[in-house]
């Protein structure tokens, strides 16, 4: 018969099971996993190994509990027989006498422990209420805290929930739930946003700088961080055909992986397709984005760092990016190739600064209650005026062009206005050819670069002073690779 347990202590077992049912939320995912899982029509090479892997859970908690007595953190008490005082079992013993968690599976102290324990065969071991409940709460406490490496029996349960996923016992779905249920952290998961700060990086890869000019917002350029996704474990499906000594056999699973790099060209690919990337409201296309992109850098307003195909670390030349386009290597890398030579790199490894990407491209201004203004999912359309007689461009959102910058504005309209009254679709409005517009403005393709360059940066900052937004030059003035230029055909234009 047990001994009586002193007032204000609990027994070892009777510990033993508040710990666990304390750890995992009133629940003992050991025996509920043993009633779930009945490894019906399951190939017989995993039942061993899952077995054993939810055994391992079970002598994780029990190592756990013992290691307390252990270490100190508890100390264990017994009423010898005739005694009037308790004695406390040696700290010491519980790493030198054989299986002594036997005393949190049973009331009583049984033989075959060896050493100090023989002696204490029938006693009932105890602890002190005020000093274990202490101890549990930190555990739970703990437990819950992100920063904390998790403990041994935390990360026995969850590799063998992800274990179970992997083996295709139970869905990925099911096992999210149960890991709430038994106050687990998701096993999906991603790193605090304050763990990955792209605005602490002096430089920016191709995906991560033109998240930033289509979304203007930092989460998707955090998206697009290499350093971020790699910290990201999302479940994935997977069928596979496994060959061993006891012949073949299928799984059906899923299981947990990190996030790979992630490209432009990728990027692009998704938006080809029609898929939306981040689900969040956007200020231009991927496609506009890196179009605009690659026309700062023709023009000089930024520059780009990389390896060339000598392996040597240059910054790519601002006169070579009308010639270069990207691509991507069978690993999905993004890379520059020239027009002429598509099948080389031309440059690898391409790296942006992230300041000068936020200075040409600026977040949206603050609005009236001190907060950022939302992004445009779709931007109105730009509406403007052009008043011949007094050469002067009139936006409906204040900017107004004067002077000379209205001449190409003026030849450029007559081509809008004639693909517009033919009715054409706006994805066939015609570009004006480059040597047709140096020859009516009587200036050479350079000069006629910097022009446009000029007009695009005066609206930019025209429109950011006036509606508290950056507009696009190219969502006004358009260019095919310099060969030509039109206005863009989404504008409403009046002719005056």
């Amino acid at each position: 018969m047990p001994d009586l347990i002193p007032e204000g202590c609990i027994s070892l077992r009777a510990a033993y099971d508040s710990f666990v049912l304390g750890l995992w939320f009133g629940h003992d995912p050991v025996a509920e996993l043993h009633d779930m899982i009945t490894y019906k029509e399951c190939p017989p090479q995993i039942v061993g190994p899952s077995k054993a892997s939810l055994d391992k859970v079970t002598n994780s908690l029990l190592d756990e509990f013992r290691n307390a007595f252990a270490t100190g953190s508890l100390s264990a008490l017994v009423r010898v027989a005739g005694a009037s005082e308790n004695s406390a079992i040696p700290q010491d013993s519980w790493g030198s006498v054989y299986f002594p968690e036997r005393a949190f599976l049973e009331d009583q102290i049984v033989h075959r422990h060896g050493g100090y324990w023989d002696g204490l065969v029938g006693r009932t071991p105890f602890v002190r209420q005020n000093e274990f409940d202490p101890w549990l709460a930190a555990k739970i406490e703990r437990k819950n805290y992100t920063e904390a490496v998790p403990s041994a029996s935390i990360q026995a349960l969850r590799t063998h929930l992800i274990g179970l996923a992997a083996n295709g016992l139970l869905a990925s779905g099911e096992i999210e739930q149960l890991a709430s249920k038994w106050g687990l952290l998701p096993i999906a998961s991603r790193p605090p946003e304050g763990s990955c700060d792209p605005m602490g990086l002096s430089h920016w890869t191709l995906a991560m700088a033109v998240s930033w000019i289509a979304w203007r917002d930092i989460s998707c350029v955090r998206e697009a961080m290499d350093a971020y996704r790699s910290d990201c474990w999302e479940w994935t499906s997977f069928n596979r055909r496994f060959l061993d000594g006891d012949g073949p056999y299928e799984i059906s699973g899923e299981e947990l992986v990190t996030l790979g790099p992630l490209s432009l060209s990728h990027l692009c690919g998704l938006e080809a397709v029609g898929s939306d990337a981040w689900h969040l409201p956007m200020l231009m296309s991927i496609k506009s984005a890196r179009e605009t992109l690659w026309r700062h850098l023709g023009q000089g307003d930024i520059s780009a760092a990389a390896f060339d195909d000598a392996g040597d670390h240059v910054i790519v030349p601002q006169h070579q990016w009308a010639a270069l386009e990207l691509a991507a290597s069978r690993s999905g890398q993004d890379y520059l190739c020239f027009l002429h030579d598509s099948l080389r790199a031309a440059y690898t490894e391409i790296m942006l600064p992230s300041s000068g990407i936020r200075t040409l491209w600026p977040p949206s201004l603050p609005d009236e209650t001190g907060q950022p203004a939302t992004m445009m999912a779709q931007p109105r359309p730009i509406a403007l005026e052009i008043e011949e007689q007094i050469h002067r461009i009139l936006f409906a959102d204040g900017p107004v062009l004067e002077g000379r910058r209205c001449e190409l504005f003026m030849l450029l309209a007559e081509q809008f206005l004639i693909d517009r009254e033919e009715g054409l679709a706006k994805t066939e409005y015609r570009f004006t050819p480059t040597r047709c517009i140096t020859t009516k403005m009587s200036i050479s393709e350079q000069n006629l670069r910097q022009h446009v360059k000029r007009i695009r940066q005066s609206l930019e900052k025209q429109f950011v002073g006036c509606v508290g937004y950056s507009v696009e030059g190219d969502r006004i003035l358009e260019s095919q690779n310099w060969t030509g230029y039109r206005l863009n055909p989404d504008l409403i234009l009046k002719k005056k």
